[in-house]
């Protein structure tokens, strides 16, 4: 279910999200609450650095597993940090609050990533990346069975949408030919 809905509001598809999910299940310490944000934060990291969904779950797993050092490793990804919140949270996982160190690392990614994935998953490539995939698993349906009448009518739709996606291109282009006339 966790899968689905971050699917929905993300790009990533539910097949991404849940590889994602099994790499962080492997961290005994990612878990509850701090496995789902730590979701949301690899996903981020995966739109801001374009790495791959499961490889920032791994660095984030990693990084929130063992708190003191997991932070110097993000350090590339946070940006600077105040020696101080750094020291901070360094003391909050050895004295054994690993919890409390997390939670101050996810706080320092939530202040500045925020919900990055979930914006960029209401933008226009986003819809694009998820007819994409709703056409691949459409694909995959009927290929367990042939409904030529749907196949035509799925050709003659797409080819439509095609024409009006370049007829719009198109009549952008003419606007700024226009408008480049008028100002010479």
């Amino acid at each position: 279910e966790m899968a689905e809905a971050l699917a929905k509001s993300t790009r990533f598809d539910a097949t991404g999200i849940k590889d994602a999910m099994t790499v962080l299940l492997t961290f005994d310490n990612v878990q509850g609450g701090v496995f789902e944000r730590t979701l949301k934060h690899a996903q981020n990291l995966s739109e801001m650095f374009g790495l791959g969904l499961v490889g920032a779950s791994r660095m984030l797993g990693r990084a929130l597993e063992e708190p003191a050092l997991g932070i110097s490793t993000l350090q590339r990804y946070i940006g600077y940090l105040d020696p101080t919140l750094k020291k901070h949270i360094k003391d909050m996982a050895e004295a054994g609050d690993t919890a409390g160190a997390q939670a101050e690392i996810l706080k320092i990614l939530e202040g500045k990533y925020g919900t990055l994935a979930e914006t960029v998953g209401t933008s226009a490539p986003a819809a694009f990346d998820r007819a994409r995939i709703a056409y691949h698993n459409l694909l995959e349906e009927l290929g367990k069975g042939v409904d030529l009448g749907f196949w035509d009518l799925m050709t003659k739709s797409l080819n439509n949408w095609t024409k009006t996606l370049a007829g719009y291109a198109e009549w952008r282009k003419q606007i700024e030919l226009d408008a480049l006339r008028n100002i010479v």
